[in-house]
């Protein structure tokens, strides 16, 4: 039998885990939620009782997860078994509760354009899809790998010596990639506690005077060989001089070594820059995932 609950403890986030590594597309495809992207969502929310909105779908006879929406306030990410495909309008009807019981103006849906169920679903209930959108990439890393180089007096650095100093550094690194961020030291130190985060796949540039340049977390799914880069940021002043490309490039060798087969990488399709390196260093096209929008009355 299938039944519907909210959160209930800690198990929850352990079943939710089992079933996203379990899903048959994340191997070759990734996914909009991998457990890193899960680990990101949940720690790096504003709300830190997030896990409390979420809405779960499970087969009881199992105890396993099968379906969940994540709610961002008016925003819905909705992920399912394929298997269980016929259960999608019962997760977009209680978003739609959930959306009209929050007052909100219109809700927003998640859908990739490969999806066609899912936008034909939508479609037929008065959503309508997003010219913006995220270009979701990945490469094999299998084979023989670019070199990273850095410019004179610049060195990669992870967080395995996470002093007070390099989490400050750290933090600051990405408040300036994403100007203006709620990034916060106790956000971080949160991540960083979190099931899929490894501190040497925390990767900074160092510059010569100590500052960190440019950062990126590698989410590393051992269960599926695949690492997902999220996010990638670089500060201003140190952009244009190659060292995202060279960060990335490390990253992905650290990936090899860990025997992963497959990174994944994402950005919004007007962010010209990223999407020409991600372009130049071989991550190709897997799919564009699109808002879906309704006024609610």
């Amino acid at each position: 039998m299938i039944t519907s609950r909210p959160w209930q403890n800690e198990s929850d986030y352990a079943r939710l885990r089992r079933f996203l590594q379990a899903l048959p597309s994340m191997p070759e495809e990734g996914g909009s939620c991998t457990v890193g992207d899960l680990d990101w969502w949940r720690y790096t929310h504003n709300n830190p009782d997030k896990m409390n909105d979420v809405q779960f779908w499970l087969d009881d006879d199992r105890e396993t997860i099968i379906g969940f929406v994540w709610p961002d306030e008016n925003a819905f990410e909705a992920i399912l078994d394929p298997r269980h495909g016929d259960l999608l309008p019962e997760l977009v009807d209680w978003a739609e509760a959930s959306a009209r019981a929050q007052g909100a103006a219109e809700i927003e849906h998640f859908a990739t354009d490969r999806d066609e169920t899912r936008r034909m679903l939508l479609t037929e209930r008065g959503y309508q899809p997003s010219e913006t959108h995220y270009v979701y990439r990945s490469r094999p890393i299998t084979g023989e790998l670019e070199q990273p180089g850095l410019p004179e007096g610049f060195t990669f650095g992870d967080m395995r010596d996470a002093t007070d100093e390099r989490i400050e550094q750290r933090v600051n690194v990405h408040r300036a990639a994403w100007a203006p961020s709620k990034m916060t030291i106790s956000k971080h130190r949160a991540v960083m506690a979190s099931p899929t985060y490894r501190p040497d796949l925390d990767l900074v540039v160092e510059a010569p005077d100590g500052r960190f340049a440019t950062c990126t977390i590698v989410w590393h799914d051992p269960v599926n060989r695949i690492g997902v880069f999220e996010p990638v940021g670089c500060d201003p002043e140190f952009r244009q001089r190659g060292l995202t490309r060279a960060l990335m490039l490390e990253g992905m060798a650290r990936l090899k070594a860990l025997e992963a087969r497959k990174a994944f990488v994402s950005t919004n399709h007007d962010n010209v820059p990223a999407n020409r390196l991600y372009e130049a260093i071989g991550f190709e096209l897997v799919d564009r995932t699109r808002k879906w929008v309704k006024p609610l009355a």
